[in-house]
């Protein structure tokens, strides 16, 4: 007799836990939910498909212009690319660069230096591509 009823308070245990689990799911989804729609949306420029870890990396070749030019053919003068955990903005239009940089131009004078530009041709400077020539960016 002691076996039956032991199995019952067990059922009844594992219910208990189960319903307790089901709800405070619910309710952590409904406030998840109630907080993103209180937030503004962003409007993010066009994107390929991505891969969930490691972003648009497959989409780039061995010649990084051209992928990029054929990204640009298909998504347009602007679009967001992500690699890995770090997205960007890709503009390969020379219209839509003139704008950003003469818009936002600050925004890019406080950019940190990363090493990688001291290894250029012209050390500390970066080159923007606008159109069949590139400009030396001081």
């Amino acid at each position: 007799m002691a076996s039956t009823s032991t199995t019952t308070y067990d059922f009844q245990f594992y219910a208990l836990a189960a319903s307790v689990c089901f709800i405070s799911t619910l309710l952590v989804r409904s406030l998840k939910n109630r907080r993103s729609k209180s937030k503004p949306a962003l409007n993010h420029p066009p994107s390929p498909p991505r891969l969930p870890i490691i972003g648009h990396i497959h989409l780039l070749g061995a010649v990084l212009p051209k992928s990029l030019q054929s990204l640009a053919s298909k998504y347009g003068g602007i679009m967001k690319l992500a690699f890995a955990s770090q997205s960007a903005i890709v503009v390969s239009n020379e219209t839509f660069a003139r704008e950003m940089l003469k818009n936002h131009e600050l925004s890019f004078v406080s950019r940190p230096s990363f090493g990688a530009s001291d290894f250029n041709i012209y050390e500390g400077s970066e080159f923007v591509n606008a159109g069949n020539f590139f400009e030396i960016i001081l």
